[in-house]
């Protein structure tokens, strides 16, 4: 009996000690009773533990270890799944175990038998893969772009914050909660992309896509923004499709800004077109003209009168178109200034009115104008207000079929005065409503009428730099046109008429005139036009021969042109104005520059006047009067 027992002792250690894992069966005071090789090597042990008690062997064993040893005694079989020990020779392990009761052959318990598994390795691969993750969320949560994770079912597994964003949610709670067809999908060229060849599914199949810009739609609120999206498909290590990354951007703003200067471009282009156009067609009237008086330079005065008539407007309209660029340069640069004073709005209309009579005649047009009863008081600068309304009567002129019929109508409101221009032309279609006060802007070409497409652009911004607005109505084609002013009402105020200034006259003593212009045409024609009005004249072209010419020829006024090669306008001024005969002389600066820096240039260097090309007959008589102020 004895010898069959320990046969089966040695038989139960030899299993035990080459059980495959750590494994080891102790008594009721938790001594070694046999163990497994793994075991010992589990814990870095020596082979001598043989009835030793494992707290002796692992002091460090934590006290809810040996509470649940206890419980094992007890009869319960239990099982810690992850646990901290340090072992004998120093090292971390994790550790999953169960403990539970072995049992003698009278069925009383024995003591407790163990076994474990270091789950270190994969404790670090876990530890790994969950740092992994954090710093995927950590990364994904600090992009701003939006990024899309899919899993090889081709679900949404994973998405960050710009993913919600960019589908216009508030929360990922309601992203989740929304139908999955809530987006549809339009190429660059409109065109409706089906769901198969979304990004995500091309991805899926093994696509990859950089840079593609699609326009989304959602369904319920017609919201519509563009985006730019990169895909790709994630591989395994086999090569296999296990699910795809799909990344997209908002770029809704460069879009509507790409699309901003392409229209720019287009109206740049249009404009430059009608520009040329609108300057071909008075010059074609001034060369038939010319070549007419060459050929006939005996033909009867009134021929020659009919001439230079035409002559003389198609002048004026070249001068016009100029003037409105410069204007509307200056007003875009906030280098404009309103020379402002109290005028009264019946005197503003009815000049309005009489500069815009010219075109208002040539169409036969019936003009209204309705003024309130009571005297009403502006604050403004009168030649800009003039320009304002003139500019609306004259668009309406263009607009009207000949025989037609323009109102203004003027009324005090609260606090304000409105004046509204309306006609019954040609009207406005809807979708150019938005759009009428923008530069260039003209409408369909079958509805043009001339002009650059500047004055209503130029009048929008004059009426805002008084503090007022304007609205254009229009309900359709053919049914007319009606634009609203709205500017502050100032209160009325007497006011003491200024003595008109008695305009001079050239004196009847020749006033001697020098012209310095290195273009020999301008310079020769204007010497003539000046010698018309009586003064006699030399004209030289450069600024060294205009020094010169100042001490030889003694005048008593020097017109200047600025953008002279060499030595230019303001210095010859200087340099004429450093000679004791300069200091007396008038000099009139001209120029195609109207800008207020040229202006300031030119009092700088020592001029008296600055004039813009053409200068007006009145202004070039003013420069001739011996009594003319600076």
């Amino acid at each position: 009996m004895v010898s069959r027992f320990c046969e089966s002792r040695c038989h139960l250690n030899a299993f035990i000690r080459q059980a495959p894992v750590a494994i080891a069966m102790f008594d009721t005071e938790m001594r070694h009773i046999a163990y497994s090789h793994k075991w010992l090597d589990a814990f870095g042990m020596r082979a001598d533990v043989l009835g030793r008690s494992l707290y002796d062997v692992l002091p460090r064993v934590p006290e809810h270890w040996r509470k649940l040893h206890r419980q094992a005694l007890q009869g319960e079989s239990v099982s810690r799944r992850e646990d901290l020990l340090l072992s004998p020779d120093g090292r971390r392990q994790w550790l999953a175990w169960d403990a539970s009761p072995w049992r003698a052959s009278d069925q009383k318990i024995g003591g407790v038998l163990l076994a474990v598994q270091d789950i270190t390795g994969r404790r670090a691969i876990e530890d790994a893969l969950e740092t992994n993750q954090a710093q995927l969320e950590a990364a994904l949560a600090s992009m701003t772009e939006s990024i899309a994770i899919y899993g090889a079912d081709g679900r949404l597994t994973q998405f960050n914050g710009g993913f919600v964003r960019f589908h216009r949610f508030d929360d990922a709670g309601d992203y989740k909660k929304s139908d999955p067809s809530f987006l549809e999908y339009y190429d660059e060229s409109g065109h409706f992309v089906p769901w198969r060849d979304l990004p995500d599914r091309r991805a899926m199949n093994g696509e990859t896509g950089i840079g593609l810009v699609y326009r989304l739609q959602r369904k319920e609120t017609a919201a519509q923004w563009f985006g730019k999206y990169n895909f790709g498909p994630i591989r395994g290590r086999g090569g296999e499709i296990v699910g795809a990354v799909v990344t997209a951007h908002d770029v809704t703003e460069e879009k509507r800004a790409d699309e901003a200067r392409r229209e720019a471009e287009r109206r740049k282009d249009e404009f430059l077109a009608v520009l040329a156009h609108e300057l071909r067609n008075p010059l074609a009237p001034i060369h038939n003209a010319v070549e007419v008086l060459r050929r006939t330079e005996d033909a009867p005065a009134e021929k020659r009168r009919t001439m230079l008539d035409m002559m003389e407007r198609q002048v004026r309209h070249l001068v016009r178109l100029v003037d409105d660029l410069i204007e509307i340069s200056r007003i875009e640069r906030d280098k404009i200034e309103l020379r402002r004073e109290r005028c009264e709005l019946a005197s503003i209309l009815q000049n309005a009115v009489e500069t815009a009579q010219p075109l208002v005649e040539q169409n036969r047009h019936n003009v209204g104008l309705h003024l309130p009863t009571e005297k009403i008081t502006l604050l403004g600068d009168p030649v800009r207000l003039v320009q304002i309304f003139a500019n609306l009567v004259n668009n309406a002129a263009k607009y009207t079929p000949p025989g037609g019929a323009i109102e203004i109508r003027a009324e005090r409101r609260g606090d304000e005065i409105v004046v509204v221009v309306r006609d019954n032309g040609v009207g406005i279609p809807p979708e150019s409503l938005p759009h009428v006060f923008d530069l260039f802007m003209q409408g369909d070409s079958s509805r043009r009428v001339g002009g650059l497409g500047i004055g209503l652009a130029l009048t929008c911004k004059l009426v805002q730099l008084h503090g007022g607005s304007i609205e254009a109505k229009s309900e359709g084609q053919d049914k007319g046109s009606e634009f609203i002013v709205r500017l502050p009402l100032q209160p009325s105020v007497p006011q003491t008429a200024s003595p008109a200034k008695a305009r001079g006259k050239v004196s009847d003593r020749p006033i001697r005139a020098l012209v310095i212009d290195d273009d020999l045409d301008v310079g020769n024609s204007l010497g003539i036009l000046l010698s018309t009005l009586g003064a006699e004249v030399r004209v030289v072209y450069d600024g060294s021969s205009g020094v010169d010419a100042v001490r030889d020829f003694a005048p008593e006024v020097v017109f200047i042109d600025l953008g002279m090669p060499g030595m230019d306008g303001c210095e010859t001024a200087r340099r004429i104005r450093s000679s004791q005969i300069g200091r007396e002389l008038r000099l009139v600066a001209l120029t195609g520059w109207g800008q207020d820096e040229a202006r300031a240039r030119t009092k700088e260097a020592g001029f008296d006047a600055h004039l813009i090309k053409p200068a007006s007959l009145e202004a070039l008589e003013q420069a001739l009067q011996r009594d003319a102020q600076a």
